[in-house]
């Protein structure tokens, strides 16, 4: 704790009032020289004490400096700065930054089907009754429906002009409720007739003719059963 020195002058003159006083009081020269020595030996202590405290408060007092470091940041002398560059589509960016990827534009249009041969929807045939067809490069086949009553020998018979007429087609039976293909065979190019007899149980049936290679041209088709 430091004091005023006023504080400390009044503490000492009060201490030599006190000590001299009992010195006075005391008769025994004896008790007279101890009390002398220890009030001498009290108020020396007094005085360096005072004094340590006076030069104390005589010091100036320090500033106290902040060691924290500064919140802005400085930039060193020898750490160039980083141009920033301008592109064309006015968007600012360093070097230092990746260029945004481009995609690119495809301009390749993809390639369109090429139209595909139709099938005409089946025709509903009947016994010793012939139709007439004609294969194109557009309805490269033709599909028939037979309906047997009961157990049968079926025969399907083909003739074609030998101008006009198909050189060669497909010819395939199928049973209509499952879509097993019973039969499949071609005609000739070399014969303007064609004829193919098959056993077959009660049920419906297609007859398809397709087209076969790229023969095109018109036929003649009928069925029997015995």
């Amino acid at each position: 704790m430091i004091m005023d020195t006023s504080v400390w002058t009044l503490i000492i003159t009060v201490a030599i009032f006190i000590s001299g006083t009992i010195i006075a009081i005391v008769k025994n020269n004896s008790v007279r020289k101890v009390i002398s020595i220890i009030s001498i030996l009290f108020i020396c202590v007094l005085l360096v004490y005072a004094i340590n405290n006076i030069s104390s408060e005589s010091q100036p007092t320090r500033p106290r400096t902040n060691n924290s470091p500064s919140s802005s940041a400085v930039t060193p002398a020898n750490t160039p700065l980083l141009p920033e560059i301008e592109d064309n589509n006015n968007n600012d960016f360093t070097p230092n930054s990746p260029e945004p990827s481009q995609q690119p534009t495809s301009t390749s249009t993809s390639p369109q089907p090429s139209p595909q041969p139709t099938a005409t929807p089946a025709i509903a045939l009947s016994f010793g009754t012939p139709v007439s067809s004609s294969i194109t490069a557009q309805t490269a086949s033709h599909r028939y429906s037979v309906v047997l009553t009961q157990t049968g020998r079926l025969t399907i018979s083909i003739t074609r002009d030998s101008s006009i007429g198909v050189s060669s087609v497909t010819v395939r039976l199928i049973e209509a409720s499952s879509g097993v293909q019973i039969m499949s065979d071609y005609t000739s190019t070399t014969s303007t007739s064609y004829s193919k007899s098959v056993d077959l149980e009660a049920g419906t049936y297609y007859v398809e003719i397709v087209k076969r290679s790229s023969y095109t041209g018109a036929y003649n088709l009928n069925i029997s059963i015995r």
